[in-house]
C-alpha cells in the first residue's frame, strides 16, 4: 500500500511538471502562431495576453496580437504592441507601418506625424508618404439661422466659413478659419401727418455684419500630450463698430480609451472681461472612432457673474462611410467659448440649451460632406420670453494630405 501511495505521487507530480513545461515560451510561440495563421483573433488575443501575464514577452508575440486588434478595427488597443514590437526591433518596416496607421485611425494624427518622424526610413521603404504640407486640408461650411415664431425685426440670419489647414512638419499644426456672419435687421416706426390722415408707417434696414478670423495652434509635447491654443477675433458692425477678442489655451492626453483635456479662455466682448475654465474627456468604448462619448464641463465668468455649461457629444459610425454625430449644451452659453475657441457666442440674448445633430458622409477618400441642424432655445435678457432659432448648415472638407 505504501509503494502505491509513493507511486502514485511520482506519476502526479511527472504529469505536473510535464504540463508545467509545456506551457513556455516554445508553446506559447507555437500556439499563439497556429492561431495567427488561423485568423483566431479573440483566441489569439486572449492567449496572448496570458504569455505576457506569464512572462513570455517576444517580438512576435506582440506583432501578432497587435495585428489581432487592428484587424478587429480596436486601432487604439493595437498601439501599446506595436510599440512594444519596435522596442524589440526597431528597424522593421512592417511594423512602423501597422503603428503609424493604428495611431491615423486612431484619430490620432498628431502621434501619427510624430511616429513618421521618428521611423522616417522605415515608413518611406513601404512608400508611406507623409502627412506634412504648407496646406493639408480645405474646409468650407454655410449655412442659415431662422427665429421661431418669427420676427418682422429679423431677417434670415446667413454664415459662411472658409478654412485651410497646415501640418509644418510633425511639431507644428495651424487652422487658419474666415468666417462672416449676417442679418438684416429692420425698425418699424409709424409718423403722424398732418391733418385728418392716417399716420404712415416707414420700416428701415439696416445690416448686421460680423467678419471674424480664427487660428488654432496644436503643439505635440510627446506621444499622446499635446498643447493646443487658439485666437479668434470679430470686427462687428451694428449700428456702431467694434471687435471682439477672444484666446484659449489647454492641453489633451490621449490613453487606451479615453482622451482628457483642460483648458482657459478669456475674451473682451463689448469691452467686458469673460473667462472660462473647461474641463473635458473622450471615451472610446469600441477602442476606436466607430463610437465615442465626448463630455465637458464649462465654469464662465462674465466679470464675476459665474454660469456652468455642460456639454456632450455621442459619435457613431452608421456605415462604411457614414457618421452620426449627436450633441447638445445645457447652460447659458451667452459669451461662452465651444470648441477650442472656434464659436464665440456673442450674443445678446440667453442662449439656455442647444440640441442638434451632424451627418458625416465619406464622398471619396479624400473629401467629407458635413450636413447637420440645431435647435437652440433662447430667453429674451429683459422680458426672459423665450424664443428659439433653427440652424441649418452643410460643410465640405478636402483632403490633400490623408
Amino acid at each position: 500500500m505504501y509503494r502505491i501511495v509513493i507511486i502514485g505521487i511520482l506519476v502526479f507530480s511527472s504529469l505536473g511538471a510535464l504540463a508545467q513545461t509545456k506551457i513556455n515560451f516554445a508553446w506559447y510561440d507555437k500556439y499563439t502562431y497556429e492561431l495567427y495563421q488561423n485568423k483566431d483573433w479573440d483566441k489569439l488575443i486572449v492567449q496572448s495576453n496570458k504569455a505576457i501575464k506569464a512572462g513570455h514577452d517576444f517580438y512576435y508575440l506582440r506583432m501578432r496580437i497587435g495585428i489581432a486588434y487592428y484587424t478587429k478595427g480596436q486601432y487604439r488597443a493595437s498601439i501599446p504592441h506595436f510599440t512594444k514590437a519596435l522596442e524589440y526591433n526597431d528597424s522593421d518596416p512592417l511594423t512602423a507601418e501597422y503603428l503609424f496607421f493604428a495611431y491615423k485611425f486612431s484619430g490620432r494624427s498628431m502621434d501619427a506625424n510624430l511616429i513618421y518622424a521618428k521611423y522616417k526610413k522605415q515608413l518611406k521603404s513601404r512608400e508611406i508618404p507623409e502627412l506634412t504640407g504648407f496646406i493639408t486640408s480645405i474646409y468650407s461650411e454655410g449655412g442659415i439661422k431662422v427665429i421661431s415664431p418669427s420676427n418682422d425685426n429679423y431677417g434670415t440670419l446667413n454664415y459662411i466659413h472658409a478654412g485651410v489647414q497646415q501640418q509644418l512638419g510633425s511639431r507644428i499644426n495651424l487652422y487658419h478659419g474666415y468666417m462672416r456672419i449676417s442679418q438684416n435687421i429692420y425698425n418699424y416706426e409709424s409718423i403722424n401727418n398732418p391733418g385728418f390722415r392716417p399716420p404712415t408707417n416707414v420700416s428701415t434696414k439696416f445690416k448686421y455684419a460680423q467678419d471674424e478670423y480664427y487660428l488654432k495652434a496644436i503643439i505635440p509635447l510627446t506621444l499622446g500630450v499635446q498643447l493646443i491654443g487658439s485666437l479668434h477675433t470679430q470686427a462687428i458692425t451694428d449700428s456702431i463698430s467694434y471687435n471682439n477678442f477672444a484666446y484659449t489655451a489647454g492641453i489633451n492626453a490621449s490613453f487606451k480609451l479615453v482622451d482628457l483635456y483642460v483648458a482657459y479662455g478669456s475674451a473682451d466682448i463689448k469691452s467686458t472681461l469673460q473667462q472660462q475654465f473647461t474641463g473635458g474627456l473622450t471615451i472610446y468604448p469600441a477602442k476606436n472612432q466607430n463610437f465615442y462619448l465626448r463630455s465637458a464641463l464649462i465654469y464662465h465668468l462674465d466679470e464675476n457673474l459665474g454660469n456652468m455649461v455642460f456639454y456632450q457629444k455621442i459619435g457613431l459610425r452608421t456605415g462604411e462611410n457614414t457618421w452620426l454625430e449627436m450633441y447638445g449644451s445645457f447652460g447659458d452659453m451667452k459669451n461662452v467659448q465651444e470648441l477650442d475657441g472656434f464659436y464665440q457666442y456673442n450674443i445678446n440674448n440667453h442662449l439656455i440649451r442647444r440640441i442638434g445633430f451632424t451627418g458625416i458622409f465619406g464622398l471619396s477618400p479624400k473629401a467629407k460632406l458635413f450636413v447637420g441642424y440645431t435647435s437652440e432655445n433662447y430667453e429674451e435678457i429683459d422680458t426672459l420670453l423665450p424664443y428659439k432659432q433653427h440652424y441649418l448648415f452643410a460643410g465640405l472638407q478636402i483632403n490633400i494630405k490623408n
